[in-house]
């Protein structure tokens, strides 16, 4: 499950990428969730466009190893911006940033330590509720403040590929 986007823009306020950090991390836990999965082991990064010689540049990432294997949003953008927090320097125009999980297991196979806070089970409550409720109104309706509410960024999405397999609507049509 990988997550990694171009603002649209270059940008230097901290605000804007945490914002996109949060929302990236907040769709690998839907993923995460539909897929009966948990992740043990995130990678973010950020960087400037290496396409503008006359900007500063900067790339950094961080491998981030979670206490526990997690699906959970809140706990997963914790995660993402406490790195973020740490790679992040100021004074730099960024184009992108992302989030990596790794180290799958299924959700009923999650090992806990000596050391694992206890499960709460009103987490996986409140995740659930947050999915139905995302599911019957609208995918974001439901959201963390964190992740903002009026997306001040926009992914640039204009290379992607087809994709004939899984959406109707881009099945390809032969004419006589």
């Amino acid at each position: 499950i990988c997550t990694g986007r171009s603002f649209g823009s270059l940008t230097t306020d901290k605000n804007i990428i945490k914002e996109a950090m949060s929302n990236f991390a907040a769709n690998c836990a839907l993923k995460l969730r539909q897929q009966k999965s948990a992740a043990k082991e995130m990678k973010i990064f950020i960087n400037t466009n290496p396409h503008r010689p006359q900007d500063k540049q900067y790339f950094r990432s961080l491998i981030i190893h979670m206490e526990t294997a997690t699906a959970s949003t809140p706990e997963i953008i914790k995660y993402a911006l406490k790195g973020f927090e740490i790679i992040f320097r100021p004074g730099y125009n960024y184009m992108k940033c992302g989030v990596d999980l790794r180290d799958f297991v299924p959700e009923n196979e999650i090992q806990l330590n000596v050391f694992s806070p206890v499960v709460n089970p009103k987490s996986k409550k409140a995740n659930e509720a947050l999915d139905k409720v995302n599911r019957s109104l609208g995918k974001g309706i439901v959201r963390f403040g964190i992740q903002g509410f009026e997306k001040n960024y926009k992914a640039r999405a204009a290379h992607l590929s087809p994709r004939y397999t899984t959406d109707i609507k881009q099945i390809i049509k032969i004419k006589n």
